[in-house]
């Protein structure tokens, strides 16, 4: 079978203000996913269309649709004519989810991947239960452990739920679906690399913790880091006492001391420091300085955001913020729930004391006014 991509009309998505197939999940451009994915599976990459056709020996896959492996594998496995459809639970009900729901038994949400020119949903649990081990010697061994899942990308929430889709079955693959990988690690850190695979020349400390976690080469971790269910990629470096839970850094990526990242994703040569990140997504080249503070939680109702110029319900309570590329927040900056800082942006807090003062005692006036003598 062979598989065409479907343009679509999306616009350019902020704050990073890319096209969709620019858009990175796990560090990879979603339009080259894509085809990964499908040559992955056998399909024969047969270029762009503006539109599906009728062929029934062709998969139209929407530029803007990201699906797991196994969800491919298990939707063409069917054999049958029509679009992919998800059954969610619980199920998501926001204005910000762009998928739509199909009418029938258990509600599936259906999504721009189809055979052929039926547009009948073609229903797979969310999460599946098959899969294959691979052995040395090329043997293959079934294994329940597998994910499907799959992402219409329209916007900055959006990329950041393809994105930690996305870990799960990474992990897997480098790790249960790779068991060697995992065994060298657990025996080159003596039980500090639980379930994990780790590049050459990268180094763990003796009292760092880390858990099903896949780690590039040349990356470093800290003392008394704790790190569970992330993928670190090449050059990466986390300091002392990090705690990080699914999520991902980039390429040359930085987590200072008492770095706090969760449910993350930080783009190539970005920097976090103390406090940290929870539900953020960050660009590439990003500062976010220690005690600068992005919330991550409406303490009435849902984080609302922006999308299409209206503010509408995000469908969650617990969302941090996008940030865009080469963005600085310097400390004592606190960016509110669900918000977007376009590229380039620098914020400063009007109490740093940008030009040193001459001798005498000085200080700050009420409200942040500029430093005055005592």
């Amino acid at each position: 079978m062979r598989v065409v991509r479907v343009r679509t009309s999306a616009p350019a998505i902020a704050p990073w203000g890319e096209p969709v197939g620019a858009l990175r999940v796990l560090g990879e451009p979603l339009a080259e996913r894509q085809e990964r994915i499908a040559r992955s599976v056998g399909l024969t990459w047969a270029g762009e269309a503006d539109g599906p056709g009728r062929e029934s020996d062709t998969l139209w896959w929407d530029a803007d649709v990201d699906v797991s492996r196994p969800t491919l594998r298990r939707f063409l496995a069917l054999k049958r004519e029509g679009r992919l459809a998800l059954v969610e639970r619980p199920a998501r009900s926001a204005a910000i989810d762009v998928e739509p729901i199909a009418e029938g038994e258990g509600d599936p949400r259906v999504f721009g991947l189809r055979v052929g020119a039926a547009d009948t949903p073609v229903v797979l649990p969310a999460r599946g239960i098959a899969g294959e081990v691979r052995l040395p010697l090329g043997k293959r061994l079934p294994t329940f452990a597998t994910v499907q899942t799959a992402t219409t990308v329209q916007h900055w929430v959006h990329l950041l739920r393809a994105n930690l889709a996305a870990l799960l079955p990474r992990i897997l693959e480098g790790t249960l679906m790779a068991p060697w990988a995992a065994a060298w690690a657990l025996l080159r850190f003596r039980f500090r690399a639980l379930g994990c695979s780790v590049g050459r020349g990268s180094s763990i400390h003796p009292t760092a913790r880390l858990e099903g976690c896949i780690v590039g080469r040349d990356v470093q971790v800290g003392a008394y880091s704790v790190l569970r269910g992330c993928v670190i990629d090449d050059g990466a470096i986390v300091e002392d006492h990090v705690t990080a839970r699914l999520a991902h850094v980039g390429r040359d990526g930085h987590l200072a001391n008492y770095a706090m990242c969760n449910l993350s994703v930080l783009g190539a040569r970005t920097s976090v420091g103390h406090i940290g990140a929870q539900a953020c997504i960050l660009g590439d080249d990003t500062f976010l300085s220690t005690f600068a503070t992005l919330q991550d939680l409406a303490l009435q109702g849902n984080v609302r955001v922006e999308l299409g110029g209206a503010i509408v319900d995000s469908g969650t309570p617990f969302l941090g913020s996008a940030l865009g590329h080469r963005v600085r927040i310097g400390s004592g900056i606190t960016v509110a729930a669900g918000r977007v800082i376009h590229n380039d942006t620098t914020l400063v807090s009007d109490d740093v004391l940008r030009r040193p003062p001459g001798p005498g005692r000085w200080g700050s006036g009420a409200g942040g006014a500029p430093w005055r003598p005592l």
